[in-house]
């Protein structure tokens, strides 16, 4: 093949393979930002939801305890009777999830410490069961900020 050849078929090469990125890359990207938040909560130290929530997956749609709507926006995070140890998801981990979270139970789940005032900033917010935890303190009242 001639040297000029070459170049433009290395060139069109190189072309096509930067327009094909976005298409070839997005499965790898992992899950979405919300799934992301949850993953960020639930850190390495809450063993017992290792087996379905995978950052590999797109969503979180299809963890345990996690219900979505037609969109794939999570609407719930309900976990019950898990040790999950630790505390309740506040600041960072709730943002991505304030314009759809719905649901929120975590009841039996071993969690301790305060109850955050970031739970007020969840504006979808209708359920909240945190029973059967070690929480503490007074129930914030940014919680009356919540939808329901």
């Amino acid at each position: 093949m001639p040297p000029r050849l070459r170049a433009t078929t290395a060139a069109r090469l190189i072309a096509l393979l930067v327009c094909l990125s976005p298409a070839l890359l997005a499965p790898c990207r992992g899950v979405n930002e919300q799934g992301q938040a949850l993953l960020r909560w639930k850190g390495p130290a809450r063993g017992a939801l290792d087996s379905s929530w995978l950052a590999a997956d797109a969503t979180p749609c299809r963890w345990q305890g996690v219900g979505c709507d037609a969109r794939g926006n999570v609407v719930s995070l309900s976990i019950k009777s898990v040790d999950l140890g630790g505390t309740l998801p506040a600041g960072p981990e709730l943002r991505p999830l304030s314009s759809s979270l719905k649901t929120l139970v975590l009841s039996g789940t071993n969690l301790t410490g305060a109850i955050p005032k970031e739970l007020g900033n969840l504006a979808e917010l209708t359920t909240l069961d945190l029973s059967k935890n070690q929480l503490s303190g007074a129930i914030p009242p940014e919680l009356c900020r919540a939808a329901g």
